[in-house]
């Protein structure tokens, strides 16, 4: 039967029989798992299959379709009447339910009215089941009677322990579920429906109903008919898969399986699959029912049919959901075609993303090629977002305006800015042209049923995209025999046509030495090559065009030698963005070339971080692979020259460079280099440790310090110890000291002292070098964090960039002049940086001394009080590690006191030291003597050793005034530097004292009140001397105003002062006159009279007390 339920029957011949047959609801299914009960009770006990039960039903509820509602049912044995059966089996049922709802409240309503003595319903044994599977250990008795009580205490006890007694037979919280029950959730059946008679057991059960659709009234009557099993959801999701469609032609029919993971879905399930249009025109439908939606609920095939052709690729589309439900489980595109379809689809590469972009939205026309007339349009379509475009017929030769077998090709328009492309032709035909697959693009006397498939469009390319990688193997040096990427910034022209052909764009190599390009000035078999020119332009790092001199002009792919390539004519694209064409240039010393190029990028990032872009380069610079003198030179200027010898060599193509930037920023000019190596003081050869002369020193000096910034040598890079004298036929000298300086004659020791410097105060680092690069990227080495420093860049332009660039001043530099640039330009720490100069027997100037402060001490020394000297004078250095030349001379400043030497000295300028004297017998004045490695200076008597009491004998004035601020002298013996002095025991500030020699102190003394003070002088050996007299403080008569302030010049004005500490015999001084008509009125109030004064004119007055204190006002003569 349809609905399910089946049943069979015997029946004997010539017999009759009644039966009946319950048909199943379909709406209704059942868990099939069961509750059953004690007689006369609803208490659940904590039974395996009962956990089952309600697990189940828990698992139905979490994961049941949309719309489905529980109903629980109870039943009872046929033991008792119906009166007390019904009202128990809907307590049964309301018992399950509250389980599942997580209702305490319930069961406590349930416990209270079945609550009978401690062996019955709801007693000891089913309290002791509940409180072992909560807390893991039986109960005590007592705790029993405590959750049986029937007083509050005990309801609260229990509402605790229903809720965690419901967690243990669900296994899980039960806040976790959404019970939606069929109203009202539960019936109780009683004993019409027992499955035994008498005392049986499965009888008093509780089942679980599943019910899906409407329900005006349900009753027990209806239960026989609940016969349909659930099927249990799992908790994991239905899956559907829809298999691929690849077409389907209009009036035909496709089948596609559609497979369901729970196969068939649980009841009242079912899925939803439905045809709609994403974008443009089309149709299709279900064959079954003839429309776009179809309901299923298990894996099944499903046929479709074309309706409508679609106007662009799988624009139709098939989705399942679950019924009612608005989450896709599953999506197929297809595309309704005609007899005859093409699936096309056009790209074009982005050389922003590094990419193929669709051509979206633009218009592709199939063409038909005539040869003696116009092509024909057979069709013309808009390319998708992909960049697809489908073309289908019913008749292609009617398409084609007659043509059995017409030529296709077909041809993109174009308009406006595509992937970053503004220079598209308005066209782009595929005649000539291969799809990426080879397929060509065009199909003369064509004879299929069309091109490409939905899920493999045939793709062509507009323009030809080509991606090469400039590489060279590298035959010396510290890469030799890697193959190693050409540097950024080389150009590399695309040519087309012919041999040559014409230039159809430059591009220029990237970080890997790559050129990724697109070219559209071209057609269908035209040749292709490329054209590699050895030379490198940067504006970024100021790096203006350069180039390898090269017989070839460059490198041109389609030349017969072993670095020839050749590539199609008709493919769209050449190499890839992960797998460029490799072009390997080898012949020709191309590969040498490329190595100069990355150098001199190199060099020239180095210039450009550390001037911060003041190095603007060489204009047109080329280097030659070859050298007439078969040594490398840089001359003239504008051009190096390197033998075979030096071209692996990237410390000397550096050391040439660097010439350049000598002849460029010094202002020498070609002609006048030559006429110095002629007739001047150039030589023309050079070695590190030639003693020749400061001009030569300079110019070969400061290329070999650049090229060791590129070199992984030692420190210092040269060894001068011994220099070869070249005006002595090569003997061999000390490079001294002494004579003092003849490192500025010596190119090794000049460049020592500049990398010294640039090591130690610019770059700050153990070992400043640039380590080679693969591609010229020296920012990604070791060096890069302090190349990237602007401390480290405005330290190079102080210390040495500037100081070099002053010599464009001097018509013949020397070394000598550029390290009285750095001096000028670094006073402030110009005693750090000559001893690294010195080191190399340079910058020796002698120092010198002026003066020393204080000039006196204890014979114990200043150690013993803290006593320091600063001492005044010039080339005083700071000290280094090292020795001075070939000397074994300290590289320090030593300073000492009648022949004892001082320790420590400080120097904290090449001005100025601080010095603690040593300690020295006896008493009297010594020379202060102070050395370097460039000499020494003697202050003559500079210091006095003093062996004498400390002794105040005098303080003037005696009188001073309580405002403070006056001046008073103390004179006596044995007063030592840092002396304090003490007004009644208050210590003046150390500001406030003067100690000018051991015998004379000036101290400025603070405000304090009137009276008598004592003064005392303390030594900072702890001696001290008190002052036998006292110094007395006086308050001084002040003046606040005076009126009025001015009046008549012919005299007889009455002044008032008001102020206070007037003396009774005060006088009044104007201008000089002292007035007699003085009368005080108070201590703070008097009067005179003026005199005659000259009109116009403002004069001082004084008022003076008796003890000579006064106070000034000033009145002016109308």
């Amino acid at each position: 039967m349809s609905n399910g339920a089946s049943t069979s029957l015997q029946v004997l011949t010539g017999q009759t029989a009644l039966a009946s047959l319950s048909v199943g609801d379909p709406r209704f299914c059942l868990i099939p798992d069961r509750i059953t009960y004690p007689s006369a009770s609803s208490f659940i006990r904590p039974d395996a299959p009962f956990k089952i039960a309600l697990k189940n039903t828990a698992d139905r509820i979490q994961n049941a379709p949309p719309g489905e509602q529980l109903l629980v049912v109870g039943h009872t044995d046929d033991i008792g009447s119906p009166s007390g059966n019904d009202p128990l089996s809907e307590r049964r049922a309301q018992c399950a339910l509250a389980v599942l709802q997580g209702n305490p409240a319930m069961w406590e309503t349930i416990f209270t009215t079945e609550r009978g003595s401690a062996s019955g319903p709801w007693g000891n044994d089913n309290f002791r089941e509940m409180l072992t599977e909560v807390n893991g250990t039986a109960p005590s008795q007592s705790d029993i009677d405590q959750h049986r009580a029937a007083n509050a205490a005990g309801a609260a006890l229990r509402a605790t322990l229903f809720a965690a007694y419901f967690t243990k037979l669900l296994g899980r919280t039960p806040s976790t579920l959404t019970v939606t029950p069929l109203p009202p959730g539960f019936l109780g059946c009683g004993q019409n429906h027992i499955l035994g008679a008498g005392h049986h057991e499965p009888s008093r059960r509780v089942e679980f109903f599943f019910f899906r659709g409407t329900a005006t009234s349900l009753d027990c009557s209806l239960y026989p008919t609940w016969l349909t099993p659930c099927v249990l959801i799992p908790t994991g999701p239905i899956t559907v898969t829809i298999a691929p469609i690849d077409r389907v032609r209009v009036g035909a029919t496709e089948s596609v399986l559609v497979t369901v993971s729970q196969s068939p879905l649980p009841l009242g399930a079912t899925l939803t699959l439905e045809i709609s249009i994403t974008a443009g025109a089309g149709a299709a439908e279900f064959v079954t029912g003839g429309g776009t939606r179809l309901e299923i609920n298990r894996t099944t095939s499903v046929r479709l049919r074309g309706v409508r052709e679609s106007d662009r690729i799988d624009n139709l589309r098939m989705t399942a959901v679950i019924t009612g439900q608005p989450a896709v489980l599953a999506q197929e595109d297809f595309t309704v075609v005609r007899a005859f379809s093409f699936f096309l689809k056009f790209e074009i590469w982005n050389l922003g993303t590094g990419n193929f972009d669709p051509l979206a939205g633009q218009r592709v026309r199939m063409m038909d090629a005539n040869v003696l007339f116009s092509d024909t349009l057979m069709a013309e379509g808009t390319c998708d977002a992909q960049g697809r475009v489908l073309f289908t017929f019913d008749d292609l030769t009617a398409a084609a305006d007659g043509e059995m077998e017409p030529d296709i090709y077909l041809a993109a328009q174009l308009s406006g800015t595509i992937a970053g492309h503004s220079d598209l032709p308005d066209e782009w035909s595929t005649r000539g042209w291969k799809a990426i697959d080879g397929t060509p693009g065009y199909h003369p006397d064509f004879t299929g049923i069309g091109l490409g498939t939905p899920a493999a469009p045939l793709v062509f390319r507009v323009g030809v995209d080509f991606h090469v990688r400039l590489q060279y193997p590298v035959a010396g040096g510290a890469r030799s025999g890697s193959t190693d990427p050409a540097a950024p910034g080389i150009p590399v022209d695309f040519w087309a046509g012919g041999r040559p052909g014409r230039r159809r764009g430059q591009f220029r190599t990237d970080e890997n030495g790559e050129v990724h390009g697109v070219i559209f000035d071209i057609s269908g078999g035209d040749e292709v090559h490329f054209h590699t020119k050895f030379e490198m332009e940067d504006a970024a790092i100021n790096l203006p065009r350069a180039r390898v001199h090269m017989s070839q002009s460059g490198w041109r792919t389609f030349w017969s030698d072993a670095d020839r390539l050749s590539f199609p004519s008709d493919e769209t694209s050449i190499g890839t963005q992960s797998s460029p064409q490799l072009l390997t240039a080898t012949e020709n010393e191309r590969n040498v070339a490329l190595y100069f190029l990355k150098v001199l990028r190199e060099w020239s990032v180095f210039l450009f971080q550390m001037t911060g872009g003041d190095w603007t380069g060489i204009n047109n610079l080329v280097m030659f692979r070859r050298s007439l003198s078969g040594v490398a030179y840089s001359w003239p200027v504008g051009e190096v020259n390197f033998p075979p010898s030096s071209h692996w060599s990237r410390d000397t193509i550096a050391h040439e460079l660097s010439h350049q930037i000598m002849w460029k920023e010094v202002n020498f000019s070609s002609l006048g280099i030559a006429y110095e190596g002629i007739f001047g003081s150039l030589a023309l050869y050079h070695r590190s440790n030639l003693l020749d002369n400061p001009e030569h020193a300079l110019i070969e000096g400061w290329a070999e310090f650049i090229e060791n910034i590129l070199d992984s040598g030692r420190t210092p890079p040269y060894h001068v110890l011994t220099v070869v004298d070249s005006f002595s036929g090569g003997t061999s000298l000390p490079l001294g000291p002494p004579p003092n300086n003849r490192g500025e004659s010596v190119e090794g020791a000049v460049a020592n002292g500049l990398w010294a410097i640039f090591q130690n105060h610019v770059a700050v680092v153990p070992r400043a070098n640039i380590p080679e690069t693969v591609n010229g990227d020296v920012l990604a080495t070791s060096a890069g964090p302090w190349l990237t420093s602007s401390a480290a860049r405005d330290r190079f332009l102080t210390m040495i960039w500037q100081p070099f660039k002053d010599l464009a001043a001097h018509s013949s530099p020397t070394s000598t002049h550029l390290f009285e640039h750095i001096r000028s330009r670094n006073s402030g720490n110009w005693h750090e940086l000559q001893p690294e100069l010195q080191k190399f027997n340079m910058a020796m100037a002698a120092p010198s001394v002026i003066s020393a402060f204080p000039h006196w001490g204890p014979l114990s020394g200043g150690a013993a009080i803290g006593l320091t000297l600063t001492v005044g004078g010039d080339n005083f250095i700071a000290r280094v590690s090292g020795t001075a030349g070939s000397s074994s001379i300290a590289l320090e400043t030593q300073v000492s006191f009648g022949g004892a030497t001082a320790t420590p000295v400080t120097v904290s300028a090449s001005n100025s030291l601080t010095v603690a004297p040593p300690p020295q017998a006896p008493a009297g004045t010594v020379d202060v003597v102070v050395t370097t490695p460039a000499g020494s200076a003697t202050l003559h008597a500079g210091f006095t050793y003093i062996d004498e009491p400390l002794l105040l004998n005098n303080v003037i004035p005696g009188r001073v005034s309580t405002q403070g601020g006056d001046l008073i002298s103390l004179t006596g013996t044995g007063f030592l530097p840092g002396a304090i002095v003490s007004i009644d025991g208050n210590a003046l500030p150390v500001t406030a004292v003067q100690i000018t020699s051991p015998g004379d102190i000036i101290a400025e003394l603070p405000a304090r009140g009137p009276g008598l003070a004592t003064v005392t002088v303390q030594n900072p050996d702890a001696t001290f001397s008190i002052w036998p007299g006292t110094l007395e403080f006086i308050t001084p008569p002040q003046i606040f105003s005076i009126f009025p302030p001015s009046g008549p010049a012919t005299g007889g004005t009455l002044v008032d002062v008001f102020g206070s500490g007037f003396d009774p015999a005060s006088s009044v001084v104007l201008d000089t006159m002292t007035l007699a008509n003085v009368v005080q009125l108070t201590s703070g109030h008097l009067q005179f009279t003026t005199p005659a004064g000259a009109a116009g004119t403002c004069v001082t007055g004084e008022v003076i007390n008796p003890d000579g204190f006064s106070d000034t006002f000033e009145f002016c003569f109308d």
